[in-house]
């Protein structure tokens, strides 16, 4: 969520700081990301509702999780194993109710592009993955073309994951324009 928080706090408080990077964030949700996290959500709702132990559907919620993050590119090119993958799933991991928040608060992302860019008064940095199946990066590059802001594509195939496989890239690209 944090590169959600950095489109909306450059428009919110645009005083606040200089230089801001958003890493593989969105100012605006797409369809497909909303029908995801929607996906999820319901499913949260529906067992909280009707099951005694609602953490029983999070290795479904997981399972939607882990199907977005990284590309079938990425995980046949490295070995992504389905047993190993279906025994991560099988363990709850975080509160059901404590998740349905996280997901009510990135689906509220919604910045109107047009009014938010003129708002900003940051240097911008927007570093997006061309291969994500999680946040789509449309809006993304639509604020950076409307703001004239630099960007970053981690045009691998890890999806959401490419700040993790592309670290080296991204960590001298963000050092750089830091230090400008």
């Amino acid at each position: 969520m944090g590169g959600m928080q950095s489109f909306d706090w450059a428009v919110t408080y645009p005083g606040f700081a200089e230089r801001i990077v958003p890493i593989i964030g969105s100012p605006k949700l797409s369809t497909p990301d909303l029908l995801l996290w929607q996906a999820q959500l319901s499913a949260i709702e529906t067992a909280v509702a009707n099951k005694p132990d609602p953490r029983a559907v999070m290795p479904a919620v997981n399972a939607m999780h882990q199907f977005a993050l990284r590309t079938p590119d990425h995980d046949a090119a490295n070995g992504a194993e389905w047993a190993k993958l279906k025994q991560s799933l099988s363990n709850p991991g975080n509160d059901p109710l404590d998740r349905a928040a996280q997901l009510r608060a990135m689906m509220s992302q919604n910045l109107n592009l047009q009014e938010s860019v003129a708002k900003v008064r940051a240097k911008m940095l927007i570093v997006y993955a061309a291969q994500d199946h999680m946040v789509n990066p449309k809006t993304s590059i639509d604020f950076a073309n409307l703001g004239g802001f630099a960007t970053l594509n981690l045009n691998g195939n890890c999806g959401h994951m490419a700040f993790v496989c592309e670290s080296a890239r991204l960590t001298a690209t963000v050092r750089a324009f830091l230090e400008q």
